[in-house]
């Protein structure tokens, strides 16, 4: 059930009393609100934002900022493109691993040299997905200051954050909560997918559909210390402007922090794949792995492609870092999960959990989902409200919730009912139901500002948080569940 989020008087009646006192045009179109605020965020009206603006680059910083890769190809036609994983099968569990290194080989391929500003990659395009650089999450603290504390990309290198590691969930050293950022990237038929879904900047969740042979891959790095996490020693490690408190109602701001590389994912339309059209893989970074370089040392952790929806022996056993025998869509490496024989060499890395009944699931990831199950329910019905992911209530499973949120969902665009709801998938990827999410979100906030500031174009943030304030805002979508605004 959703709450009402708290609303703060003083600028509910500070709105009221400046609506009042000015003169309401006529209604602008989405285009015209969108303009009035761009500036906020982007020098160029014509380009979806980088980074998220409400927190200025930090002082000191001299070094080159995030820009988003956004010159999607009009066109696509890859009849006569041949991927050089398309010949290993990776339903084998003596295969999986050559399927998921050759796909990391292709996405690392020039990015490593150009410390991944893919643009500069002379071999292949890659792409970033637009309007994730805010999601209109702000609150006053006790001093009436406005915060953003929403998952909007940072300025440095465009992360995005994501679930909260708590203490013990990346390794049993780990004392203390940890904040886990994020960045993706797509090759060329994904960037055409984006060119589609937002061409004119209106997005159209019908237009998702993938093609074969579209690729992604998200790093994904954590703030522990290498002494909390030692598997992490060597690990690439970049400055990124982040938070600094893991608690949102103790945030005062952000600083520059260093994070640390833990997981990899890769996502890769495989029509092999018979009803998801989708194979999910997960990497961890590993210090014990043979290697010299970071990218050496990542270790495939496993390998996804449907939920396994008949298999429901042990949904409810945790912790459930074990390997299920039973599972036919789920792959998981079996070097990776402690027991009694295991080496105690702190270089070692472990996952000290899976997803549900031990699906294939990341060391940052929520274990009462998976890799497959989460984002085949990343979908929106007409309100722009975001299909829920899983029970995170720590509740138990029985068969018909199980079979709920596992079920089997086909790639591209199709229609889930839930609740009496219909909902529109987008092919799997969060970062298309997202980015309409942030989207339609923000639309809503700016309706609430009055007419003739948004046609002066004379809005500043004060006037967006004050909005956001009165507005019902949106679901936010996280990998920990979809949480109300707050």
């Amino acid at each position: 059930m959703k709450t009402q989020r708290t609303r703060a008087i003083c600028c509910s009646m500070l709105l009221l009393l400046t609506a009042i006192g000015c003169k309401e045009d006529q209604k602008l179109s989405d285009n015209q609100l969108l303009f009035a605020t761009q500036k906020l965020f982007s020098n160029d009206n014509d380009r979806f934002p980088d980074y998220n603006t409400f927190y200025k680059v930090p002082d000191g910083f001299s070094g080159k900022t995030f820009e988003l890769s956004q010159n999607y190809p009009k066109t696509y036609d890859g009849s006569n493109t041949k991927y050089p994983w398309q010949d290993i099968d990776f339903t084998d569990k003596n295969k999986y691993e050559d399927y998921m290194n050759t796909i990391l080989k292709y996405c690392l391929e020039e990015n490593v040299d150009n410390d991944f500003r893919v643009q500069k990659n002379t071999n292949r395009k890659w792409y970033h997905a637009p309007w994730m650089h805010n999601d209109d999450q702000y609150i006053i603290n006790t001093n009436q200051d406005s915060v953003y504390v929403g998952a909007g990309r940072e300025a440095l290198r465009g992360l995005t954050q994501e679930i909260t590691s708590k203490p013990g969930q990346i390794h049993d050293l780990q004392t203390h909560p940890s904040q886990t950022w994020a960045v993706s990237f797509y090759n060329e038929p994904g960037g055409y997918t984006f060119g589609k879904v937002w061409k004119e900047k209106t997005p159209n969740i019908d237009a998702s559909d993938f093609p074969e042979g579209t690729v992604c891959f998200k790093l994904i790095f954590t703030d522990a210390p290498v002494d909390e996490v030692p598997f992490l020693k060597g690990s690439l490690e970049w400055d990124a402007h982040i938070y600094d408190n893991t608690v949102k109602k103790d945030i005062k701001g952000k600083i520059v922090k260093k994070v640390r590389l833990i997981q990899l994912d890769i996502a890769v339309k495989d029509s092999r794949a018979k009803d998801t059209q989708w194979a999910l893989g997960t990497f961890i970074y590993n210090n014990a792995k043979k290697g010299e370089k970071w990218f050496e040392k990542l270790e495939p952790v496993g390998i996804g492609w449907d939920n396994d929806v008949d298999e429901l022996d042990d949904i409810n056993r945790f912790p459930n870092n074990f390997i299920n025998d039973k599972l036919k869509e789920n792959i998981v490496n079996a070097s990776l999960i402690k027991n009694d024989k295991s080496t105690n060499n702190p270089d070692q890395a472990y996952v000290t959990h899976l997803g549900i009944g031990g699906r294939m699931n990341g060391p940052v990831d929520n274990q009462r989902a998976s890799c497959i199950s989460c984002h085949s329910r990343a979908a929106l019905n007409s309100d722009y409200d975001a299909l829920d992911l899983a029970d995170f209530s720590n509740n138990a499973y029985n068969a018909t919730m199980f079979k709920e949120f596992f079920q089997k969902v086909k790639g591209g665009v199709q229609t889930i009912n839930y609740k009496g709801r219909a909902y529109k998938t987008s092919d799997f990827s969060f970062q298309i139901s997202m980015g309409i999410r942030n989207y339609q979100n923000h639309l809503r906030i700016l309706k609430q500002i009055p007419s003739s500031k948004l046609q002066a174009r004379k809005v500043q943030f004060d006037d967006v948080i004050t909005a956001s304030e009165t507005t019902d805002q949106l679901p936010v979508i996280t990998r920990g569940g979809v949480l109300e605004a707050e």
